[in-house]
C-alpha cells in the first residue's frame, strides 16, 4: 500500500530516516545522559519506543547498515534491560551480531549490553563469555576505556559467583 502511495524509493528513504532517528538513542552520550540524569518521564518515553527501536533495527539490517543497526540494537537492549523480557533482548541482538558488518566499537558496546541481560537472567557463564569476547575486541581496537568497563563487569560476575580472588585480580 505504501509503495503505491508514495513509491518504493520514497518509502526506503523514510525507513532510513526512521532508523537514523532511533539510532541516536543508542549513542553513548544519549545512553549516559539517560542513565545518569534521566527523569521518570524520560525513561517512560524511552521505554515506550521499544517497537520503533525493534523496527529500526530490523530495517537497518535489511539494508545492511551495520552502524545504524548496532546503535538501534544497543538502545533496544537498554529497553529490555529496563522492562524485559530479557529473552526478547537477546533475540533482537542475535541477528545484529551475526551479520558481521557491525563496527568494532559498537560490537564491544553491544556485547557488554547483551552480557548484562544474560547476567540478569542468571546465566553468568554466558555473560562471562560475552564479556571476554567484548574485552578482547576492545583491546584489539585500542578502546581502553571500554576495555576497563568490561573488566569491571567481569569482576562483578566473578564476585557474584563467589570467585573473589579472581574478582580482585
Amino acid at each position: 500500500w505504501l509503495d503505491e502511495r508514495i513509491g518504493t524509493s520514497a518509502r526506503i528513504g523514510a525507513e532510513r530516516r526512521h532508523a537514523s532517528w532511533y539510532a541516536r538513542m543508542g549513542d553513548d552520550g544519549a545512553i549516559e545522559r539517560l542513565e545518569r540524569t534521566g527523569s521518570a518521564a524520560r525513561w517512560r518515553s524511552f521505554v515506550g519506543e521499544r517497537d520503533n527501536l525493534l523496527v529500526a533495527t530490523r530495517r537497518s539490517l535489511d539494508v545492511r547498515d551495520g552502524d545504524t543497526a548496532g546503535r538501534c540494537c544497543i538502545a533496544t537492549l537498554l529497553v529490555f534491560d529496563t522492562r524485559g523480557p530479557v529473552s526478547a533482548g537477546m533475540a533482537a541482538a542475535g541477528p545484529v551480531l551475526a551479520r558481521g558488518d557491525l563496527p568494532p566499537s559498537l560490537e564491544v558496546r553491544l556485547l557488554l549490553r547483551l552480557a548484562r541481560l544474560e547476567r540478569q537472567a542468571g546465566r553468568a557463564a554466558q555473560a562471562e563469555t560475552l564479556l571476554r569476547r567484548a574485552h578482547a575486541r576492545a583491546e584489539a581496537i585500542g578502546d581502553h576505556r571500554f576495555a576497563g568497563i568490561v573488566l569491571n563487569a567481569l569482576a562483578t560476575v566473578a564476585a557474584e559467583g563467589d570467585r573473589l580472588p579472581e574478582a580482585i585480580a
